[in-house]
């Protein structure tokens, strides 16, 4: 699933939200940033809270950003992946993923 997937990730370290545009180069990674693999940026903006144990982010990007590490967002059924991990550290590993699709 997640060979050749477009990632988004992001995390809050002492108040301080960060997130990231990746691309994954293998089934189970490395995913490295988009800009670190000759693509480019694409989060337009980006936003997240921490609340009793809970993390939510947000982020906007284009439909289709052009770059050829994203993959364009349609209107209608997109499939996607998604995990999360226990810390805010990006070098551990997710300990819940799945998959679903996203209506749009």
């Amino acid at each position: 699933f997640m060979k050749n997937a477009d990632i988004i990730e992001g995390y809050i370290a002492d108040g301080k939200v960060t997130v990231l545009d990746m691309f994954s180069k293998g089934d189970f990674g490395p995913h490295p940033p988009d800009t670190d693999q000759g693509g480019t940026y694409d989060v337009l903006e980006y936003g997240g809270t921490e609340n009793n144990g809970y993390t939510v982010i947000e982020f906007k990007r284009k439909l289709d950003t052009g770059d050829k590490l994203d993959k364009p967002l349609s209107l209608g059924i997109n499939r996607i992946i998604w995990a999360y991990g226990v810390n805010d550290q990006v070098a551990f590993k997710h300990s819940v993923r799945g998959y679903g699709e996203i209506d749009l």
